[in-house]
């Protein structure tokens, strides 16, 4: 989502009003899933000073050195308003937001803030699952009154405009993990027509034909219900988006690159679209041009990166009882 939404607005401008804002839509569906992911993994481990330590630093070297590779990459590229020394330290120290790059500072804040959210989430679950909802609920409220969504600055790097979609992917988790029973597979197709369904009505396009709403920018704020629509869909169809065939091979791989794909593609569009200008064979080009050059700074960076991390968190020497 996040490449054709902008591939379309690097090199095929006339779909922008059609799919531009998928981009959008697909970052917030990056931190419900992360959070839910997350939450999943904290709950299974423990909140324990050995655990912490681990989450720390595997999510320092999970996200940091990549993401200060490609603030790199892109200073010395001349791209993505990343042009001076300040603005690489502003960009590497996560105090501004660069094009695409604005959501990596939200993440990495928001993992300094989802274990204290899980132990308060795991206390109220002593008086059951509902509690643990309501203290999602209750705290995705106060987020709101203190930040409303409909204030929340364009591509800004504060997390705390966003502390309503990731606490929505913990609320997802909660369920999730009490759920003793896979929903059908006739439930889990209704949830996706549903999903398809909404987030087509998002989109300008759509509400301009249907509503008669002028083109703007109504879809950038709403970030709390898209990622109410995203967290319904993680829960139901986790388990049964699955399958065999080249197509979902093809999947796992672009979706095993996806970080490199996410850090490099701005870079390789505006360079795509430079040479090969406004065109469909443009816009086609900017997308697997990206997923190619995201697969080698994969293999090459990434992958060699991630396995020192598993190496070192291996041999983490236990913590002292007490």
């Amino acid at each position: 989502m996040v490449l054709v939404g902008h591939a379309a607005g690097f090199s095929l401008k006339a779909l922008t009003p059609f799919v531009g804002p998928l981009a959008k839509i697909g970052v917030w569906l990056f931190f419900v899933l992360s959070a839910f992911l997350l939450t999943l993994k904290i709950n299974a481990s423990g909140i324990s000073r050995r655990s912490m330590v681990e989450y720390g630093i595997g999510r320092f070297a999970r996200i940091v050195p990549m993401y200060w590779l490609a603030v790199c990459i892109y200073f010395f590229a001349g791209s993505a308003g990343i042009d001076s020394a300040a603005d690489l330290f502003d960009a590497a120290l996560m105090r501004k937001g660069y094009a695409h790059l604005w959501t990596i500072p939200v993440e990495f804040k928001f993992y300094f803030l989802l274990p204290v959210i899980v132990l308060v989430v795991g206390y109220a679950g002593r008086l059951g699952v509902a509690w643990q909802v309501l203290a999602c609920g209750l705290i995705i409220l106060v987020c709101q009154a203190l930040y409303p969504f409909w204030m929340t600055p364009e591509n800004s790097i504060q997390m705390r405009w966003y502390v309503a979609s990731f606490v929505i992917g913990v609320a997802c988790a909660v369920l999730y993990a009490q759920s003793d029973e896979q929903p059908s597979l006739r439930r889990v197709q209704l949830v996706v027509l549903l999903t398809v369904a909404l987030l087509v009505l998002a989109m300008p396009v759509t509400r301009n034909i249907l509503f008669g709403m002028p083109y703007g920018p109504w879809l950038r704020d709403k970030f709390v219900f898209i990622s109410l629509i995203w967290g319904v869909f993680l829960f139901f169809c986790a388990d049964r988006l699955s399958g065999a065939g080249p197509g979902r091979r093809v999947f796992d791989r672009i979706g095993e690159c996806s970080f490199s794909i996410y850090l490099i593609h701005w870079l390789v569009m505006s360079r795509v679209s430079a040479m090969a200008g406004d065109s469909v064979s443009a816009f086609i080009a900017c997308i697997l041009a990206s997923i190619i050059a995201g697969m080698i700074l994969y293999y090459t960076v990434e992958a060699p990166l991630q396995r020192i991390r598993s190496a070192g968190l291996k041999r983490f020497p236990p913590m002292p009882a007490g």
